[in-house]
């Protein structure tokens, strides 16, 4: 269970702002699902922190990252977005 998200980092194999479309054959757009390179280091609720992979907290603790996420101006990243 995360208490508290404390920082984040984005890896090089992360997907940039400006890259997080696919292109199909006939031209239609889809946005790019993946959480690939991005890692949040949080606080459990027994008061230790580890670093985990973004997609954990996403799914069970959205609220939480997502208020860390507009706090840390992320909201546009392309693995917060969607």
């Amino acid at each position: 269970m995360v208490k508290n998200v404390i920082k984040y980092k984005k890896g090089s194999n992360a997907v940039d702002r400006g890259d997080e479309w696919d292109v199909s054959q006939n031209g239609n757009r889809s946005r790019k699902h993946t959480t690939k390179g991005w890692y949040f280091e949080v606080e459990g609720a027994d008061g230790t922190s580890s670093w985990v992979k973004l997609k954990d907290p996403k799914q069970d603790n959205p609220i939480e990252v997502a208020k860390y996420c507009k706090m840390k101006d992320l909201m546009e990243e392309p693995a917060i977005v969607w």
